[in-house]
Formats: structure tokens, sequence, C-alpha cells
């Protein structure tokens, strides 16, 4: 296997196994956000399965606006653009099923991490508690269809965070030291997983993709924190047990003081321990 490098678009095209996702290829040096870019192609015109990467990004996101950071060259900052007519039934628990996807693809290209790639409900992937990758999927519904874009970052090449990242982040670099597989190879293995799992998602809901990802899904019987909005307006945390997972993805919690289950929609989910 390669050392991670720049990505290959000839070797991301030799590796492919998915029939659209990552077909149709652009790669930057550098950009704002590939997720704004990839929207733009799909808007003008662009062919559903689109994907776009960048070296770096200025202005990379997270959930809720926040920054992802994109110092370091050899990490993988890439959008995936669909565009889906009819808009599928089941879209809310997107992101799971990208997050899924994300962890076999890894797995794949890095079977000294079989069973230790875990999902952070809704957004992350984890190795040994500390953030590996993060999602942000981002929709635009009109007419008969919907345009969507599935934006994932990973820590390949990096050894070093900056500031409060260094105590909560991880890389595959620093997970698993030695010979790695190129970004080119990781993307490959990514698509096809993407492919394989966002579809079937599409296609049949949530449960669809149930089994697997709660298998790897570390937020289930933590103890944690989720905001909620009390009755004269005010957001406040609480304090839950993260139960289940509802019918469409969304997480059921309770009080740890007890009460009904509620729901908990794509929310930030903070554990305890990590307060």
């Amino acid at each position: 296997m390669l050392s991670p490098m720049g990505i290959s678009p000839d070797e991301l095209a030799a590796h492919l196994s998915s029939k659209t996702y990552g077909r149709t290829y652009r790669h930057l040096d550098e950009t704002d956000s590939t997720n704004d870019d990839a929207a733009r192609w799909l808007a003008d015109g662009g062919p559903s399965g689109l994907l776009v990467t960048a070296s770096r990004q200025r202005a990379g996101r997270g959930t809720k606006g926040r920054r992802w950071s994109s110092a370091e060259a050899g990490d993988i900052y890439a959008s995936l653009g669909l565009r889906l007519q009819p808009p599928p039934t089941a879209l809310g628990a997107v992101a799971l099923a990208t997050g899924l996807a994300l962890a076999e693809g890894i797995e794949a290209l890095v079977p000294s991490l079989k069973g230790q790639v875990k999902l952070k409900w809704p957004n992350d992937l984890q190795v040994g508690g500390r953030k590996l990758a993060g999602i942000l999927c981002e929709s635009r519904w009109g007419g008969g269809s919907v345009e969507l874009v599935l934006g994932f970052g990973i820590n390949v090449a990096r050894t070093n965070f900056e500031d409060e990242l260094a105590a909560s982040a991880t890389s595959l670099s620093l997970s698993k030291p030695g010979t790695i597989p190129s970004s080119s190879l990781l993307l490959a293995a990514i698509c096809g997983a993407l492919e394989s799992r966002c579809e079937a998602y599409f296609s049949a809901g949530f449960e669809a993709i149930r089994g697997p990802y709660e298998a790897r899904c570390v937020t289930l019987g933590q103890d944690v924190t989720v905001p909620v909005t009390r009755p004269d307006g005010a957001a406040e945390r609480i304090h839950v047990r993260a139960e289940r997972l509802d019918d469409d993805g969304a997480l059921m919690v309770r009080s740890l003081g007890g009460g009904e289950l509620f729901r908990v929609d794509q929310a930030e989910v903070i554990e305890l321990s990590a307060r």
C-alpha cells in the first residue's frame, strides 16, 4: 500500500467499485468548502454521484456551523453530490448511513482497525474514543427532486492537532502507526461503501442499516447531555441516558431522574465523562 499523499484521479478511478458514486470527480488544491463546491456543481447540472475533494479547505465547517480544521495536506476533505428524483421517503438519518459507510470503507483498507472504528451519534467517527472523522450532510429541495451533499473530513496523515483538538482527535497515522493506504485508495473504498449503504437507506429507510449501525454506535447505553427548550423558550442541557434509536434513526433518551422516553433529532450529544 502507498503512503498518504495527494489524491490521484487515475488511482481513484482504477480502484472504484461503485456504479456512479465518485465516477465524476474534481480535485482542488485549495477551496473554501467542498460542500459548497459540490452543491454549486449539482445546481449547474452536474451528474448525481459527483465527488469533490480538496487538499485544503479555508472555510471547512462541521455541524452547527463549527469550523472543521483543515490544516494538513494528506487528509481527506470530500463531498459527494447526489440528485435524488423522486426524493426518498427517508432522508433524516442520511448522516448515519454515511457514517456507517465511512467506517466500513476505512476498515476495508486498514484491516488492523477491524471493529475499532466506532460511531458517535449522529455525525462522528471515533477510534479509541477520539474523533477520526466528521460528517456534514446538506440538502436543497426543489420540485420533485432533492440535491443532497454528503460532506466528510477524515484525519489521515496528521500527527499534531491544535488547541483543544489535541485531547479529543486522532488520525489513521496515530491510530495505526506505519504504512497506511493512500487517500485515493481510501476514497475508492469509501465510495463503494457509500453507494451500498446509502442506496439501501434511500430505498428501505433506517431499518436497512439499523443492525450494523447500532453495533458500532458508542452513544447507546451512555449517560449524555442533550439540548432541550424549556416552556419559557430558554435553552438548556439536561442529563439523560441514551437508550435506543427510533425507527427513523432519532435518538431515544430518558432523563437520569426517570420519566418517559423522548426523542432527540440530530442534536449535539455530549458524554458526561467528557464534560
